[in-house]
């Protein structure tokens, strides 16, 4: 009997101070994120211990970023949710981060210090004014012995000396304290511009049914999140495949740090209109050519690099060459790719990642835990690493660049969810540079450059340019030829494709003829040349090509 009493007092004891708490607050962890191109979801835990009763839940310090609209909120326990209600908290200040109030502790102990040292310094100085001001040894007519002058003249130069040696010794102490608090300064100020100091806090209003250990599950979005994808790219010699390592550079300023959390990387982005559009009538306008021509008059300047004849300020009908023909190469960085799984180093955590492919878009699960703070760097993620066999060929455009690229093929290429981006080469275990990873193509075939080729020479240049006047039909007629010189400087034979191009005319009065193509694939529509050749070690081949334009004699031509 005396055994069930207590019981009944300590349950009643409980009961009395969980009902009388009126609102109860916890601070949710973060067990999971999913992170989209812009974005993030944060899926997190609290445990709340519950009897019947009503309560509100408050569940604190979240992000200031979180998007209300997004809330998502359920539990495991016997209770009704009654009611949600976001809202900010501006009373950060009084919730300071450990390092920051570490940070404060460590300059007041050194404010210590330099009270100390400037006490010293001043005790010591008023020593000296002290013995200055003193150290006359003669009073009015009295007389001092020669030994009594040595020894006060003995003391005040000891003394001295021991005073400004130690001054001496206290100022450069000080020196070094005040640079010491400065830098603890500098880093305060800008730890308290990173500091959140507003917070976002969800009330549950709950009922709940029975006695229970409850967890509620939160899910949210917040802004300030996102990832953006890059590669490396790998190839160890001409037989072998290539090796693709896929990652992810990730960044969160959400003002909370992601510890030892569960990260998957969406393709998807919520911020994208989801809305499908509507197909409105199209309809043709009609415009005065004359007027047509008198606007487009004072942009000739513009059309100088165009790869379409321009006469008498005609717009031109086509623009520089396309952007994915441009070949760049440059210095990059790379990234360790270690990882160590009890105590034992694995090749990448990109064994580690699941890929997922949903309804509209792809879905990367990777199991490692990581660490992600909120400070708006970019920490690397690996996805996964993929292998690819690989048709290897060498290209140049020498009007463009006079060195040939060595490109990789990928054949049969069927990776779902891979997003174009950035890419970092290396060439039989060198880094070569830096390319652009184009991933969405409508063909199974991706050509991956692998950067610059210096042991083929090639080079481009004019080798005629005359025009001539037709004075009984009023026409001009231009001739230009061109000469590609190509040399294979490599040890063994290559094959290079070679591109090249003859200019459009954008009207009928201009007329464009190909002269001399050397056995090119033209392509008229285009006006592109394209040669294939073959070179054996130390051959040399020579490519011609030229083309007349006739027009107009009343016309110039403005961008040859």
């Amino acid at each position: 009997m005396k055994k069930l009493q207590i019981t009944f007092i300590l349950f009643s004891t409980l009961f009395s101070i969980v009902s009388k708490g009126a609102d109860i607050s916890v601070k949710p962890q973060t067990k999971e994120v999913l992170i989209y191109l812009q974005n993030a979801q944060i899926n997190a835990t609290a445990e709340v211990n519950l009897v019947p009763g009503m309560y509100n839940i408050v569940l604190e310090d979240l992000s200031q970023f979180l998007d209300e609209n997004s809330v998502q909120i359920k539990g495991d326990a016997d209770f009704t949710i009654l009611s949600v209600v976001t809202k900010k908290n501006y009373l950060g200040d009084e919730k300071k981060d450990p390092k920051l109030r570490a940070l404060e502790d460590s300059i007041e102990v050194m404010s210590g210090k330099l009270y100390a040292v400037k006490n010293q310094i001043d005790a010591l100085n008023e020593e000296l004014v002290m013995i200055v001001a003193n150290k006359s040894i003669q009073g009015d007519n009295i007389g001092v012995s020669t030994l009594e002058l040595e020894k006060m003249a003995n003391f005040y130069r000891v003394r001295v000396l021991e005073i400004r040696n130690k001054l001496t010794e206290n100022e450069k102490k000080q020196a070094k304290l005040r640079e010491k608090n400065t830098a603890l300064q500098n880093q305060l100020v800008q730890l308290k511009n990173q500091q959140t100091k507003v917070y976002s806090e969800i009330t549950l209003a709950i009922k709940c049914n029975t006695t229970s250990k409850s967890k509620i599950q939160l899910s949210y979005m917040v802004t300030n999140a996102g990832w953006a994808p890059f590669y490396d790219i790998k190839s160890e010699s001409l037989t072998e495949p290539i090796t693709i390592l896929s990652k992810a550079n990730v960044y969160q300023n959400t003002g909370e740090d992601w510890k030892n959390v569960k990260l998957s990387l969406s393709t998807g982005n919520p911020n994208n209109n989801n809305t499908k559009p509507v197909l409105n009538p199209y309809t043709l306008v009609l415009n005065n050519p004359d007027q047509l021509y008198r606007k487009g008059y004072s942009k000739n300047i513009e059309l100088q690099n165009s790869n379409t004849i321009a006469i008498s300020g005609v717009p031109s009908a086509y623009g520089d060459a396309p952007e994915s023909e441009k070949m760049n190469v440059r210095g990059g960085r790379n990234s360790a790719d270690d990882v160590y799984i009890d105590g034992k180093k694995s090749n990448a955590s990109s064994n580690y990642t699941n890929n997922t492919e949903n309804q509209t878009n792809n879905i990367f699960e990777i199991s490692i835990p990581y660490n992600i703070p909120s400070d708006g760097k970019e920490y690397v993620v690996a996805i996964q690493e993929y292998k690819a066999p690989a048709v290897y060929s060498y290209s140049a455009i020498p009007k463009l660049d006079k060195d040939a690229f060595l490109l990789a093929n990928l054949i049969n290429w069927d990776q779902t969810g891979l997003l174009p981006g950035e890419a970092n080469l290396f060439n039989e275990g060198t880094f070569v540079g830096k390319s652009y990873f184009e991933t969405r193509v409508t063909n199974d075939t991706i050509p991956v450059s692998l950067g610059r080729e210096k042991n083929i020479i090639l080079d481009r240049k004019k080798v005629k340019s005359f025009t001539e006047k037709n004075f009984t039909g009023g026409t001009k007629k231009t001739t230009l030829e061109f000469e590609i010189m190509v040399r294979n400087k490599k040890k063994a034979e290559v094959e290079i494709t070679i591109e090249d191009q003859i200019p459009l005319s954008n009207t009928e009065e201009v007329t464009i003829e190909l002269i001399n193509g050397s056995n090119a694939t033209y392509v008229k529509e285009t006006g592109k040349l394209k040669w294939i050749i073959k070179l054996k070690p130390s051959e040399s081949n020579t490519l011609k090509f030229g083309y007349i334009i006739k027009y107009p004699k009343k016309y110039n031509i403005s961008n040859l």
